[in-house]
Parts: structure tokens; C-alpha cells; sequence
């Protein structure tokens, strides 16, 4: 291993999900939303991270509201998925979300409409694939060159984010068949979906007009600017949905025996603290 880094030879950067270009407030997410997740405008470490440019911006039309962030870490490197994260083509199709422990190297890191993503290979079944462009929310950034690092230290990492995404998961799956009960979780969940499937739609449409020009370009301005019109239509119904789904939640707590009489989620938490001694001096607050 090369000397100079410090205790490993690398230090771990988080890029929280709190940390969305294009942070939207509002939309109740019934069935994916994050346990754990954090507040908190930025997350650096020395010299890498994102720092936040501005912020309480004026919400858009349809509810989002905008702020502007600067990557501030290496233009080229390595990470782990730290908890389930976006990533898409080149040509900018969401293809999905990668789940925590995904080891992957990037190349650059390209700002968007919407937000900042670095393109890059991921690592599946010992196979490098790519190349994509991986969304940072739910990265984590580490310093020094990959090939030096040995499996010593890789593992233990890669073992660490894949359980503790396992949990969160876990943990989702249980408050899903809790939220189940609300008799509001079928309509709530109904309007997210659609305005999800919109908001991916306009991301696509975004993405594809900044390659064309002329006509064909108006055409899919058009197209997006109908879009958006229905996207307020949409969020409408969704935010009636939310005020009835969020009254009977407040007052219908999760029992927290749904968590500790969970065999799954003992097993998992058991595992995480294993490993959470082992990556311990890898990763800073741990």
C-alpha cells in the first residue's frame, strides 16, 4: 500500500440525500421513504464533498424548490453505494437504483438540470459494467487509488453499506405493512406513483431536448412544458391524498415491537455491529 495517506490511505467522504440539486418538498412517499435519513444542507470532509451554493430558493409550480450545490471532491476516484441510489445511461434513462455495498470508480463528475452525477463502472458478480452515470445522493467518496487498496479493507466496506441498506430495507418492509392498515395508504401511494412516473418522464424529456436542435427540439419543449401543466394536476390530488394519509399516521404510531420482534431485523442489526467494529477506522463518526 502507499505510504502518505494516513491511517489506510484514504478518507471517506458521505454524500448525504439530503444534498439533491433540485430538493423537493412536499410529496409524501408512502412506500420509499428512508429511515434514518438526516437533515443538514451539506457533508465535507477537508477538501472533498459538496458544499451548497445558495438556498430558499423560491418552490416552483409544482412544489419543488431548487438549490444549487458544488461537488467539491475529486474529479475522478472510487466509492461504495452507501443506501439505494439512482443511476442512468449516458443518454440520461433512469435504469433503476443501485443498492447499498455497490463498489464503483468514476471517471468525472457532470453537473445536470437537475442535479450533479458522476459517470462510471459499478461492480456486479466480480464484473466491472458500465459505463453509467450514478446520481450522488447516497455515495460514498473515498480518497486514494482503488488498486492499491487491499481486499482487506475493501470487504469489510462493501460488507458494512450492503447490510446496512439490508436493514433500511428491512425496516421499510416493516413500516409498509403498518402503513398498509391507513386507509388512505392506497390513495397516497397511487398519486406518489404517478408523480414519480412524471417527474421521471420530464427528466427524460429534459435530457433529450438539450441534445436536439430546431424543430425536433420544440417539439419536445412542447411536450414537457404539457407535462408540467399535469404534473400540478397531479400534485394536487397528491397533497389531498397526504393531509388524510398523514392525520391517521400521527395518530397510529408503529408499534416499536414491530421492529424488535423482528427475526430478520435482529439478524441484520447483529451482523451491522460486527461489521461496524471492523470499518470503524475507516470511516470517520463511526
Amino acid at each position: 500500500m502507499k505510504s502518505g495517506y494516513g491511517l489506510i490511505g484514504m478518507v471517506a467522504v458521505f454524500l448525504s440525500s439530503s444534498l439533491f440539486a433540485q430538493v423537493r418538498s412536499g410529496p409524501f412517499r408512502p412506500a420509499t421513504q428512508r429511515m434514518g435519513d438526516g437533515g443538514g444542507a451539506s457533508a465535507t470532509l477537508g477538501k472533498f464533498g459538496v458544499k451548497e451554493m445558495s438556498r430558499n430558493t423560491p418552490a416552483e409550480p409544482d412544489g419543488t424548490q431548487t438549490t444549487k450545490v458544488r461537488f467539491t471532491g475529486p474529479d475522478h476516484g472510487w466509492g461504495i453505494v452507501k443506501t439505494s441510489s439512482a443511476y442512468y445511461s449516458t443518454e440520461g434513462k433512469y435504469l433503476g437504483e443501485l443498492p447499498g455495498g455497490v463498489l464503483f470508480s468514476y471517471a468525472s463528475v457532470k453537473p445536470t438540470s437537475k442535479s450533479l452525477v458522476l459517470q462510471g463502472k459499478i461492480k456486479r458478480a466480480e464484473r466491472w459494467e458500465g459505463p453509467f452515470l450514478l446520481d450522488y445522493e447516497g455515495l460514498t467518496i473515498f480518497s486514494g487509488d482503488l488498486e492499491t487498496m487491499p481486499p482487506s479493507v475493501v470487504e469489510p466496506l462493501v460488507a458494512y453499506f450492503t447490510v446496512s441498506d439490508r436493514i433500511t430495507q428491512r425496516k421499510k418492509a416493516i413500516e409498509e405493512a403498518e402503513y398498509s392498515k391507513n386507509p388512505y395508504y392506497v390513495s397516497a401511494k397511487s398519486a406518489m406513483d404517478r408523480y414519480e412516473a412524471t417527474r421521471l418522464h420530464a427528466a427524460e424529456l429534459q435530457a433529450e431536448s438539450e441534445k436536439l436542435k430546431g424543430l425536433s427540439r420544440s417539439k419536445v419543449l412542447d411536450e414537457l412544458r404539457t407535462l408540467k401543466y399535469e404534473q400540478i394536476k397531479i400534485k394536487m390530488a397528491l397533497d389531498r391524498a397526504n393531509a388524510n394519509y398523514k392525520i391517521w399516521k400521527e395518530s397510529h404510531p408503529i408499534p416499536a415491537s414491530n421492529y424488535t420482534t423482528d427475526g430478520e431485523l435482529q439478524r441484520l442489526q447483529s451482523e451491522y455491529d460486527q461489521l461496524q467494529v471492523a470499518v470503524r477506522k475507516f470511516l470517520p463518526g463511526k
